[in-house]
């Protein structure tokens, strides 16, 4: 593979993964350790003789990201937090302040608590190397800003989890997995629990190139929950992995809307699924100590070698909280008088220097409509609309925005509006979102805006126009993403901001027409449909897709349709060729648990282990989430049918025994599978005792716990207290 630059990243992950699957042998973090280390010593070898070529030294050095990033996703999945973020930001750290030196170059400022995103750590850096670079001038006191504040305090865990859901099961070790899931990966102090300088040393690599630096910082802000992972193609291996692991446990399957648990379907509109909480890309992120202060000072520290890096000024930007992220985080904690103050001052500031922000007030607009609380009238709520003709105007007058009187003629304000807006389009910028995930470009935004009016009078005009637009420009963006499965450091990916745009676009317009008055389902499922042909497995656009289908009775289409984008409708043999994301899933599971008594509790384990049989779900770093979602599934089914007959009862909870072995049987080194076979181990022996086949099993269980500590898994409390 050494003698293939371009695949030798995949033969990395294929070697590392294989290795994680082996039964017999050392526990699977350790195996996995073991062989990354081996790769990483014949990447260094083939790296000696490599000579000058440029192209094979990054290509090697991508092969070496990979092989780190393994071991971080290893040690995060057997539940060592602390020491999977320790080996990325030493690692970060050496790519940083140390470029050029080897790995023990950074021994000293380890020892002494000093790493990337450490309070100190360039008092620190210029104690050990005088000549070392410094920080911006204009960055200084943002810098001095960040370490003089105080620590933030990580929230609290959700109710609505899986956890919550074993503990409502009843039963002594189920009670204790629910307990494990929640503090399993609690708030962790990295900077006190972390390891030694020795023990992240043969996991350290000297990186070079530039490409390779930038994404060993960019790796480690990933983990901190940085919205740079768009950088990568979505099939890519280390984007696969990232967001099965990393992800957060609340899948929102315990707190569902009421209909899943039997109420009439008529009862339940569409429109309602659609704005329940659309799950926007890019993963979760770790619970620990200061989060947003070790990440913003980590890429304030990166800005010291890549000052002009726009991804990192963009990181930068949503991690302090400001402009948009603050408004909208306001916002959506209640506090929208607070929330409309800033968003006011921020489309002032722009209008006074001489034009409107349209991304900020269609960010605006968006909250307005749909994140405003209950709508008392369907279409767009009179203070949305002034947004928008505040926006054509150029001027954000307080009054004009805040007053809830019509003032002039609604129809005279709309067309001047629109004929404005129409001006301004061909001159707005495409590309200057910054990869900012809940904001468009201005030429998105300003589109967006003016199809919004449009459909007031017209919808069928409104889809047309957008739909020109859509194909004249998102065509070429889909033609050159390509559903490359690799990640190339040897060149950007422009097409891939511009395919974000454009679904974040399709999304808020198809949410525009799904609630204004006099639009058939019939053009809200055309508009999903164009937006799919640009991510065909976006969260957002299947949540709309499902709500359009829900508030027209046809179940029987929606599951059609979902399948066909998700690829399930595929043969058996032919669905390791596919790959279905694990936000996708979650909305195929909840569309069909919305379907109220109609809801299919055997098709949607069916989605499960159809998922799970795919390319993605085929790796021991990508495949757990499928498994997760598959218990969870079993476990609500179980808690629909505990009113019927026990025979049914048992039968379900004897599936979901049968799908914790062939779990933890492809993810050996996963905690959170470990943890759910012990609850369907326990479940199982309640479901013996109902058909008179025995007791809890407790000698299995005993296996199961020896089982956990043979693999060196760290729980939290003792499993055998539970069943003492």
């Amino acid at each position: 593979a050494c003698a293939q630059p371009e695949v030798l990243e995949d033969h990395v992950w294929a070697y590392l993964d294989v290795v994680a699957k082996v039964q017999d042998g050392p526990p699977p973090v350790i195996a996995v350790r073991t062989a990354a280390l081996e790769a990483l010593s014949l990447l260094a070898c083939k790296k000696q003789s490599a000579g000058h070529d440029g192209r094979m030294w990054c290509a090697i050095e991508n092969a070496e990201l990979s092989a780190v990033s393994a071991v971080a996703f290893a040690d995060l999945r057997a539940g060592y937090v602390s020491r999977a973020l320790s080996v990325l930001r030493c690692n970060a750290t050496l790519a940083v302040f140390f470029p050029g030196f080897g790995p023990d170059a950074a021994r000293a400022a380890w020892e002494q608590g000093y790493c990337l995103g450490s309070r100190g750590m360039l008092r620190e850096l210029h104690r050990i190397l005088p000549a070392a670079a410094t920080l911006p001038a204009s960055l200084a006191p943002l810098a001095d800003f960040v370490e003089a504040s105080a620590p933030e305090i990580a929230p609290a865990v959700s109710r609505g989890d899986l956890g919550g859901l074993l503990l409502g099961e009843g039963g002594a070790m189920r009670g204790w997995a629910g307990q494990e899931l929640r503090h399993g990966f609690k708030v962790v102090d990295v900077d006190e629990s972390r390891p030694t300088f020795d023990d992240v040393r043969p996991f350290l690599v000297g990186f070079r190139t530039e490409p390779a630096r930038r994404e060993c910082l960019f790796r480690f802000l990933d983990f901190l929950g940085s919205p740079t992972l768009t950088r990568h193609a979505t099939a890519s291996r280390y984007r696969s992995a990232f967001s099965n692991t990393v992800s957060s446990l609340d899948i929102g399957l315990a707190g569902a809307p009421s209909p899943a648990l039997g109420a009439d379907t008529s009862t339940y509109h569409g429109a309602d699924f659609l704005t329940a909480g659309p799950k926007l890309s890019g993963g979760g992120c770790l619970r620990c100590k200061d989060r947003c202060g070790i990440l913003a000072l980590s890429i304030i520290h990166g800005l010291m070698g890549w000052p002009k890096e726009l991804v990192l000024h963009e990181a930068l930007l949503e991690t302090l909280r400001l402009y948009f992220a603050f408004a909208r985080s306001l916002w959506l904690r209640g506090d929208q008088p607070a929330a409309r103050a800033v968003l006011w001052k921020l489309c002032c500031a722009k209008a006074a220097a001489g034009g409107c922000d349209a991304r900020i007030a269609i960010g605006w607009w968006h909250l307005e409509c749909f994140h405003a609380g209950e709508r008392l009238s369907p279409g767009m709520p009179p203070r949305a609309f002034r947004i928008l003709c505040a926006l054509a105007a150029g001027s954000f007058d307080h009054e004009d925005i805040t007053s809830d009187a019509a003032g002039q003629d609604v129809s005279m304000q709309s067309l001047q509006a629109i004929a404005k807006l129409q001006k301004l389009l061909p001159g707005q910028s495409g590309k200057d979102a910054g990869s900012f995930r809940y904001l468009l470009s201005s030429y998105h935004a300003t589109l967006v805006g003016l199809c919004s009016l449009v459909v007031r009078s017209s919808p069928r005009r409104a889809l047309e126009l957008f739909l020109r637009e859509f194909e004249k420009h998102a065509g070429q963006y889909h033609a050159e993403l390509g559903g490359s499965s690799t990640t190339s450091l040897l060149q950007g990916n422009p097409a891939a901001e511009q395919a974000r745009c454009w679904e974040l676009a399709c999304a808020m317009f198809t949410n525009m027409l799904s609630i204004s008055p006099g639009v058939p389902p019939r053009m809200v499922l055309e508009m999903v449909q164009a937006g799919l042909r640009i991510h065909s497995q976006s969260p957002w656009l299947l949540r709309a897709l499902a709500a359009a289908h829900l508030c027209r009775g046809t179940l029987a289409a929606l599951r059609r349709d979902i399948d066909h984008v998700l690829g399930l409708h595929s043969w058996s043999s032919s669905l390791a060729l596919q790959d279905c994301s694990v936000g996708a899933l979650c909305v195929a599971l909840e569309a069909e648990l919305a379907c109220g008594a109609r809801c299919s509790y055997e098709r949607v384990v069916r989605l499960c282990e159809r998922a799970a049989q795919m390319n993605a779900a085929c790796s021991a770093f990508t495949g757990s989430a499928a498994w997760v979602l598959c218990h969870a599934m079993l476990a609500w089914k179980a808690k629909a049918t505990s009113q019927r007959s026990p025979v049914a009862l048992a039968e379900a909870r004897q599936e979901r025994w049968r799908v914790a072995v062939r779990a933890v049987a492809g993810h050996p080194l996963d905690k959170v599978l470990r943890v759910l076979q012990l609850a369907a181990c326990e479940a199982r022996g309640d479901s013996a005792d109902v058909g008179g086949g025995g007791g809890q099993n407790e000698e299995e269980i005993l296996d199961l716990v020896a089982q956990i500590e043979a693999c060196q898994i760290p729980l939290c409390s003792d499993p055998l207290e539970a069943i003492a």
